[in-house]
């Protein structure tokens, strides 16, 4: 690779290198010699193929599973989220037993690892929040829960310095990957006050009945003064 610092500045393909421009400054690389054409038809490139399939899978789930959380990742994500979460749905799809290869999908995986994915891998919620809740999803009916039993704020939370109070949310949503839709629901506790002797929250997001889809439920905290 090399930079160009002369005053032309040019883009697009010359003489097989290949020029373009990053963070405001112009990139020579050399061309590529396989061509898109030998990669989509030649048979040594099947595996390639498979896995430019199944990463695509993995990125148009990710921008759903982003448009449905998008209030909550706007506030809480860091700027990891995206690419932990690719690398997640990636996992899933490389799980599923059912499909063939360049076919494996989401919902034939294990979507258990979606359990521990953080929004924020910097400030968890384990690690924000330690009192006991307990979530739950009820596909006949459509609702999904997170119950917070009682607890004292000042003893279970540890707060950001000048906060005065906190709000509990729930956001659940209902993910139709062939059609590239979604239906949300949000829940919120309203403003709950750290010095309270003591709290407790029942979340309950309302989503379509005896839904086939996938059913995602992600639960957080968020601060203020």
């Amino acid at each position: 690779m090399a930079f160009q610092k002369s005053f032309l500045k040019l883009e697009g393909t010359v003489d097989g290198l290949s020029i373009y421009q990053s963070n405001d400054r112009y990139i020579v690389r050399k061309k590529s010699g396989v061509s898109g054409d030998r990669i989509k038809n030649d048979p040594a490139y099947v595996r390639a193929r498979e896995n430019m399939l199944e990463f695509g899978r993995s990125g148009k789930a990710a921008k759903l599973i982003r448009v449905a959380f998008r209030l909550q990742i706007a506030d809480i994500a860091d700027n990891g989220f995206t690419p932990r979460l690719v690398q997640t749905l990636m996992r899933i799809i490389k799980s599923d037993t059912v499909n063939e290869r360049g076919q494996r999908d989401l919902l034939g995986g294990d979507t258990s690892e979606l359990l521990n994915l953080e929004f924020n891998a910097g400030k968890s919620l384990t690690q924000i929040m330690h009192a006991s809740f307990i979530s739950s999803i009820d596909r006949s009916t459509g609702s999904q829960t997170v119950e917070v039993p009682a607890f004292i704020p000042s003893e279970k939370l540890s707060k950001p310095d000048g906060a005065t109070h906190f709000r509990l949310f729930a956001t659940a949503a209902e993910l139709d990957f062939d059609a590239d839709k979604h239906v949300s629901a949000t829940m919120t506790s309203g403003d709950l006050v750290i010095g309270s002797k003591e709290e407790t929250a029942k979340l309950v997001c309302r989503l379509p009945e005896a839904s086939k889809k996938m059913l995602l439920l992600a639960f957080g905290i968020q601060f203020g003064r």
